[in-house]
């Protein structure tokens, strides 16, 4: 990679990098034990917060010197991140200069500020300075270490082997309804399934090449996988964990290569040039499919590991708010006929908010729900990805008695739950269930799995849903222990 770093430091700063002949290993300064980087650190941030000014590593560039500062000795994360630096550096570094002279530049400034406003002008400079240097939200002190061991078991506890999950991904599939239309739809899903349809999309596509393999449609997933990519390249081949979220990732697979397909169809029968097909389809699938690369996410996403696991499970409806202010923009500037203007809100909110809860909620409860839980669902739904506000309104929907965030859902399951249930059976599931979620070494599918069969083979229910959703799913109310759903099971 050397050669490319040289041309773009030479394209950069107009100096060539020194070249070092033989054996090399970065050497990591220990940032914990090594006061004076804790200096430099505090120093950069406060320049990048007083002069909104966005700077990307570029150590590596330097001739290494050494030094006296104690050395980190772990070997495979100084590595990784020497990597990640060398890779973001030479692909990126030429591109966020650019983005960030537009940035500054006055009349891009004043254009945002007059008709936005400056609040939103304000979101620009963090977004590109956390896009540029994503390695700033990781862990950095005990608490924040915590938080995310915490969120990354909770991750793989929910989400391993959760088929309701894994189909609920498709959901999204109604947002690209809207944006190019029932017809281009419908081209779509049936093109997903002619011989070669795969290969097409990823041979003119480097986006939705790499989506797959990046983990790209979640950010919770994809951070927990990152933790685990030493073991993968190691490896060599699929780990237990990418295997465990097989489901959801071949679902958001197929969902994001129909939706490329038929906008790469629409846009092809009306301009009928490839290249632009090609940018329409990819940006289809950026503004309609759940996201969890960091330049995708809002900044309360992009926060540390604290605010990270209060936002968890959010990468969807992080899109579909984008759609909902999208779709009042739309009817508030249109200049359409009143009623024409009418008609597109309402076929744009059906949707973007109708038809996506009532599928989430037949998928949880197998189409067990009720219609008072239909109406809740339906109710609650444009809340479901706020911080703070998903938890009061999810709990107003199926009782204050759980105002739980999915990250404390393990506290809650092993201390609250079994400590108010009756039945013992419940009680060791509950317990179990909490040991899962803060361990993250059992799915918690699983675990409703043995209770349902449990009470099927005892004569509790007949029910055979049990054995894939939780009493609660089906039932959509208190269960016979008097619990409350809690917004893991929810989600």
């Amino acid at each position: 990679m050397f050669p490319d770093t040289i041309a773009t430091t030479e394209k950069l700063y107009g100096v060539r990098p020194p070249a070092i002949v033989g054996d090399y290993f970065p050497i990591i300064a220990d940032f914990k034990n090594d006061a004076t980087a804790q200096e430099k650190q505090a120093k950069r941030d406060l320049f990048e917060r007083v002069f909104q000014t966005t700077h990307m590593n570029r150590n590596f560039t330097y001739a290494r010197r050494g030094g006296s500062a104690p050395v980190r000795l772990d070997v495979f994360q100084p590595l990784q991140n020497h990597i990640d630096d060398v890779l973001r550096y030479n692909t990126l570094a030429a591109e966020v200069r650019d983005v960030q002279k537009i940035i500054n530049h006055p009349v891009f400034k004043g254009a945002i500020k007059d008709t936005l406003g400056e609040q939103i002008y304000n979101q620009f400079p963090s977004w590109l300075s956390d896009f540029a240097n994503p390695r700033k939200m990781l862990a950095h002190n005990i608490v924040d270490k915590a938080f995310q061991s915490l969120r990354h078991n909770v991750t793989m506890a929910a989400l391993s082997y959760n088929t309701v999950v894994s189909i609920l991904q498709g959901g999204s599939y109604t947002l690209t309804t809207k944006e190019i239309g029932e017809k281009w739809a419908a081209v779509g899903m049936l093109d997903l399934f002619h011989k070669g349809s795969f290969d097409f999309v990823d041979s003119r596509s480097v986006y939705m090449a790499n989506r797959t393999s990046s983990f790209g449609n979640d950010r919770d997933m994809r951070d927990f996988l990152r933790a685990k990519q030493i073991k993968h390249l190691m490896k060599g081949g699929r780990t237990t964990e990418e295997t465990m979220f097989l489901g959801i990732t071949f679902i958001d697979m197929l969902t994001t290569k129909a939706t490329w397909l038929g906008a790469y169809k629409k846009s092809m029968s009306e301009h009928g040039n490839e290249l632009k097909a090609i940018d329409y389809a990819d940006d289809i699938v950026e503004l309609t499919q759940p996201q969890g690369s960091t330049e995708h996410l809002a900044a309360v996403m992009r926060q540390g590991q604290v605010l990270k696991a209060f936002t968890m499970f959010t990468s969807f409806f992080s899109v579909m708010h984008n759609q909902l202010i999208s779709t009042m923009n739309e009817l508030k500037y249109s200049k359409s006929h009143p009623i024409r203007s009418y008609a597109n809100f309402v076929r744009s909110m059906m949707y973007v908010w109708v038809l996506p809860s009532i599928m989430a909620t037949f998928v949880r409860s197998l189409g067990g729900a009720d219609k008072e839980r239909y109406l809740k669902d339906l109710a609650s739904y444009p809340f479901l990805g706020l911080l703070i506000a998903r938890d009061i309104v999810g709990a107003a929907a199926g009782g204050f008695s759980n105002l739980s965030t999915p990250v404390l859902s393990g506290l809650e399951e092993l201390f609250l739950k079994t400590s108010r249930c009756k039945d013992p059976q419940k009680k060791v599931k509950h317990g179990v269930k909490g040991v899962a979620l803060l361990s993250g070494r059992i799915p918690t599918k699983l675990i409703e799995a043995l209770d349902g069969g449990y009470d099927y083979f005892t004569g509790e229910t007949t029910d055979l849903r049990r054995f894939f959703i939780s009493e609660w799913g089906i039932g959509g109310g208190e269960t016979k222990d008097k619990r409350s759903q809690s917004n893991i099971i929810k989600f």
